[in-house]
């Protein structure tokens, strides 16, 4: 079974010339998944185009689902947008140091290691990588000058970036850090996120969609954004999340999202940090 994602419309305030969505995921036959746990959107990569064409963004970065066995729809993608998008893949600690300088090559600038598990299974997604790849990969990583794209529990996403310390590989954590929102900014956690982020090579993605409804304008993730961007902001990514895999008709519309970006950091320099200069410098993109 497949689904019609989203479609966005255009932000009623322009994002700045440069601007880069870091996170969205591209879905197309005849690529196989593997056992995803969600409906596969019909995310096509003309849509995906399109999406980015329609909110105004320059530049895109395309992360590979855990549901793909390979990275052979990832290349394509990378292929036919070459100068536009940069890449982050998933692979396992099999792979070659060949299929990496291939996947550098075509705009691929990290790895993607998910700590999440399934719910139904109590198990890792299946095609995900985990921190046992991580710990080996993290020299490699290290060499290309690729960073780490995180998705898990919060502590155990900073003690893995702790880990990569020494190959000097930055880390980036999706979903806002994926904070505790019951135990608000002052938890331990979020307020562990936040030295390391100061002291360390982290980077953090601003996708809030994960923490609420649309209609409700997000609010409990509101403090989490707004004390991020007033420690960091030079160490801050925005992203979409577009297709919004599994949200069904929660999801939200990323010019709206854009919006309520713009809104919520209100400073025209630090919004035009976050989408455009913090992007190019991690992913290697043009500044416009």
């Amino acid at each position: 079974m497949t689904l019609d994602p989203r479609l966005p419309t255009p932000p009623r305030r322009a994002v700045p010339a440069g601007s880069c969505d870091t996170h969205a995921h591209v879905y197309a036959e005849p690529y196989p998944v593997d056992n995803a746990s969600y409906v596969i959107p019909r995310a096509h990569p003309d849509v995906y185009r399109g999406m980015l064409a329609t909110t105004g963004m320059t530049y895109g970065v395309v992360v590979q689902p855990d549901a793909y066995r390979d990275t052979r729809l990832l290349e394509q993608v990378l292929a036919e947008g070459v100068g536009r998008l940069a890449g982050v893949a998933v692979v396992d600690e099999r792979v070659t140091p060949e299929h990496l300088e291939r996947l550098h090559t075509l705009g691929v600038r990290g790895l993607r290691f998910n700590l999440q598990t399934d719910r139904r299974t109590g198990q890792r997604y299946a095609g995900s990588a985990g921190a046992d790849a991580l710990r080996q990969l993290a020299p490699r990583l290290g060499e290309l000058g690729w960073h780490a794209q995180l998705w898990g529990p919060l502590d155990e996403c900073l003690r893995l970036a702790a880990d990569t310390e020494r190959h000097a590989v930055p880390v980036v954590l999706d979903h806002m850090g994926w904070p505790d929102v019951a135990a608000g900014t002052g938890g331990a956690g979020f307020q562990r996120l936040l030295r390391t982020l100061d002291q360390g090579n982290l980077w953090v993605k601003l996708s809030v969609c994960r923490f609420g409804a649309p209609e409700g304008g997000y609010p409990g993730i509101r403090p989490f954004h707004d004390a991020l961007v007033g420690a960091r902001p030079d160490r801050l990514l925005w992203g979409s999340d577009w297709p919004y895999v599994g949200m069904g008709d929660a999801a939200p519309d990323v010019g709206e999202l854009l919006d309520l970006f713009q809104d919520w950091v209100a400073d025209d320099k630090t919004v035009a940090q976050i989408l455009v200069a913090n992007p190019a410098r991690l992913y290697g993109l043009p500044e416009c």
